[in-house]
């Protein structure tokens, strides 16, 4: 295992295990919040991205703002890559679509703009991923 993979997998472990910390907080999540947040995992809703997220949530985007803080500890932008992205991991290791139509169906328009974000949040390109840890290598 390389570094950069080693570390990439460090990251989504403590990822995982952060979710898992701040979804069973003493202070729950509301349930309007938590099933919007989960809908937004659709491939359809990421690509409209947060005002899809406001829709879903039923609340206001300022309000919605606030929750998000309050609940998940980061912006709103920051859930909505964050979500974007753990699809995009997902998708790179478990489908044979391109990198490019992956990049779409999770919600860029700029392939670039992609690559950048995900070497940013995993240390390591999407095509690297593929190659080191698709299913579909063999």
């Amino acid at each position: 295992i390389s570094q950069a993979s080693e570390e990439h997998h460090y990251k989504l472990l403590f990822c995982q295990i952060l979710t898992f910390f701040v979804d069973n907080q003493k202070q729950s999540v509301p349930y309007i919040l938590k099933t919007a947040v989960q809908k937004m995992q659709r491939f359809e809703n990421m690509r409209v991205g947060v005002p899809k997220l406001v829709e879903l949530s039923e609340y206001s985007r300022s309000h919605l703002t606030r929750l998000i803080r309050q609940y998940y500890h980061c912006t709103l932008q920051e859930l909505m890559t964050k979500i974007r992205l753990d699809a995009a991991y997902n998708e790179v290791i478990l489908s044979k679509d391109s990198l490019e139509d992956i990049a779409y169906k999770v919600g860029y328009s700029s392939f670039s703009h992609f690559q950048k974000v995900f070497k940013k949040f995993f240390g390591i390109t999407p095509a690297v991923l593929r190659k080191t840890n698709s299913m579909w290598t063999i």
